[in-house]
Order: C-alpha cells, then sequence, then structure tokens
C-alpha cells in the first residue's frame, strides 16, 4: 500500500482522489475551515472511495457528520449499502504524536471487502 501525502488549505480546489480507491484518510487540521469547504471535501472523499477516515485537530468532530451527510446524500437518503460504508474515527488526544504513532500501525490495515 502507497502513502500519498495531499495539502490543502481553506478554499483550495478539490483534486481528483479516484486514483486512490479503495482508501483511508487521515486529516490533520490545524486552521478553520468553511462548512462549504468542508462539505466539498466530504462530497469527494465519499464519492472517490474513501472507507476509513480518521479526522485529528481542530473542529475534528465536525468532519464525522459532514462525511454522514455526504454518504447520505450520494444514495439520495436511502439506505446506504454495507460495502459503501465509511467507518469514521475521531481521536480525541492531546499529543499529535501518539495519534501519528497510531496512523502508523493503521496504515497497514488491510481493506476487507
Amino acid at each position: 500500500m502507497e502513502m500519498e501525502y495531499l495539502q490543502l488549505r481553506n478554499n483550495d480546489v478539490v483534486p481528483a482522489l479516484d486514483h486512490l480507491r479503495p482508501f483511508k484518510c487521515v486529516l490533520l487540521i490545524d486552521s478553520d475551515f468553511s462548512t462549504a469547504w468542508q462539505k466539498k471535501i466530504s462530497e469527494r472523499l465519499v464519492k472517490s472511495g474513501c472507507y476509513y477516515l480518521m479526522p485529528w485537530g481542530k473542529n475534528a468532530s465536525s468532519w464525522n457528520d459532514a462525511i454522514d451527510s455526504a454518504l447520505l446524500a450520494q444514495f439520495n437518503y436511502q439506505a446506504i449499502p454495507a460495502e459503501s460504508s465509511i467507518m469514521t474515527l475521531g481521536m480525541i488526544m492531546a499529543q499529535p504524536w501518539i495519534y501519528l504513532h497510531f496512523v502508523k500501525a493503521w496504515r497497514n490495515m488491510k481493506c476487507s471487502s
């Protein structure tokens, strides 16, 4: 599994991510962001095949709801097929090095279909 790093700032254009399908995403948030931009990123993650999301940092818990909303919208607020669900794991930790240590171990987990 290859790792790809992508840095975005608030209101940057959200690039295509389809080439990563399926993928896990770690969000490290250290600045404010608009809800419109969060919605765009969440929609892109859902449409591109993200199956795990780990947000950490400023207002990280809001990403759980944003991903849920994007996923519901993609399926017209109907039942979401199990293979399309996205696990969000919010970790509230004061020390980012602990979080990154967890991410390193998490990176080696395999996708099971």
